[in-house]
């Protein structure tokens, strides 16, 4: 469309929450979406790009002719899209304002959206600045109307059962779109033939953000951490030994939890209420804050970060901890359940025969340490050497799987069945049964 053109459809736009966006194969021509679930009036869908491969999840709600609002997600930042009646000209850039329910004390969220050309002849608006991703989530997960406007339009989208379709969405996001990196083996197939969403445990995808764990005046995490969604506008922050959980009760409500002790496998120790305060929830006992690091500094910690996978167990309670090494890898060190000190715990890959290797170490090999008089096997990393066996998993991040040598021994985590154990646990191994029984591991970045 050419500037200075009425849009075409009504007012069409998108918000994304924060810059950068690029959903590939965005409103491709003739790509046709594949229904993922639907929840009461809302739809979720994925919608391929031009090869037909998954690109972005979307869930989109109708309210009439032209009238539709829209959530979507990828590989990148999340978005807002809308559109309705009214007689905006395409151009170069628009400034819009929105909130939920009612505008913030320090005003509504003011920015520009650029217009985006698209191949169908519709112009999208693409906002450019950087918006609290984490925050406005939460508030559409738990708002009941979403306000935008222009200089000369507004436009008002009741958001009832918007939490319901923002959990299928992420959902989505975390089983068809994110599971294409985890490794050629592991790739989402074409759209037709994806997998429908299955009921199991898989953890989160977590990504890393600036955060601030303090507790009664002493702060246990700060700067780089990894966030991860928890659902229902809430999420989780881990650091080094610690890790907090923020369980969201209503607008702009939590209430928080923590590990309070490295050992500790579960964040069991309570630190009430908190209230939400602009990137932060604070409360009494707590200060927690998890904010998007910005482009230069997002794209600097990827390229840092360990280029592998992380092994989770399917345990009951165990959803922040993985395998990993205390202390640097090398050979002889022990492989032990711990809490999720990511991304320094991305330490596995598929090696070219399948087998699983270690991350940027092509000289280290899985390996069992010879058991003594009263040592059980236990799981450790050594010098690769012919002798040693073949360790595989048909594990990915949306399908669990025991990891088995090659010659018959399966992964085991004796501590897990006690409930009183402390991190780290041993990582052991017994012949593997027939049939059902064996313990699951989900191999995905976490």
């Amino acid at each position: 469309m050419s500037v200075g053109r009425t849009w075409r459809f009504g007012a069409i736009a998108c918000l994304a929450l924060f810059g950068g966006v690029q959903f590939v194969g965005e409103a491709a021509a003739h790509a046709k979406a594949k229904e993922y679930a639907r929840k009461g009036e809302w739809t979720v869908e994925i919608i391929p790009d031009r090869s037909g491969r998954p690109s972005f999840c979307r869930a989109k709600r109708g309210y009439g002719t032209e009238t539709w609002l829209a959530f979507s997600q990828g590989k990148g930042p999340f978005a807002i899209e809308f559109s309705g009646p009214g007689s905006l000209v395409a151009g170069n850039k628009y400034a819009v304002q929105f909130w939920i329910d009612r505008p913030r004390s320090e005003g509504p969220t003011s920015t520009f959206a650029a217009k985006v050309d698209d191949p169908d002849d519709w112009d999208f608006m693409r906002i450019k600045d950087e918006i609290d991703e984490i925050g406005d989530i939460d508030l559409l997960m738990n708002g009941k109307m979403l306000h935008i406007r222009s200089a000369s339009e507004k436009w008002q989208y009741d958001l009832r059962g918007a939490n319901a379709a923002l959990k299928s969405l992420f959902d989505c996001k975390d089983r068809i779109i994110l599971k294409q990196d985890a490794s050629p083996a592991t790739q989402a197939p074409p759209l037709a033939q994806a997998a429908p969403p299955v009921a199991q445990a898989v953890p989160a995808s977590a990504r890393p953000v600036d955060c601030e764990l303090t507790v009664r005046g002493k702060t246990y995490v700060r700067g780089v951490c990894q966030f991860r969604a928890t659902g229902g506008g809430g999420f989780a922050i881990s650091g080094g030994d610690y890790f907090a959980y923020v369980n969201v009760t209503g607008p702009g409500v939590a209430e928080v939890s923590w590990n309070e002790n490295p050992q500790s496998t579960h964040a069991h120790a309570n630190l009430g209420v908190v209230t939400r305060k602009g990137a932060c929830w604070v409360g009494a006992n707590a200060t927690i804050c998890a904010r998007d690091l910005s482009p230069a500094k997002a794209k600097a910690v990827a390229a840092a970060q360990p280029d592998g996978l992380s092994l989770f167990p399917n345990l009951p309670g165990a959803s922040s901890a993985c395998i990993g090494v205390e202390g640097q890898l090398e050979p002889g060190k022990a492989l032990v359940l711990h809490n999720c000190r990511l991304p320094d715990d991305h330490i596995f890959v598929h090696r070219n025969d399948g087998s699983l290797g270690i991350a940027k170490r092509p000289d280290l090999c899985l390996a069992i340490e010879a058991p003594g008089m009263s040592k059980p096997p236990q799981l450790i990393v050594d010098s690769c050497r012919p002798d040693l066996p073949r360790w595989i998993t048909g594990a990915n991040s949306t399908k669990d799987g025991a990891v088995r040598s090659s010659d018959g021994m399966c992964l085991t985590i004796p501590q897990g069945r006690d409930a009183n154990a402390r991190f780290p646990f041993f990582i052991g191994a017994s012949p593997c049964r027939n049939g059902d029984g064996a313990l699951t591991f989900f191999l995905t970045k976490g």
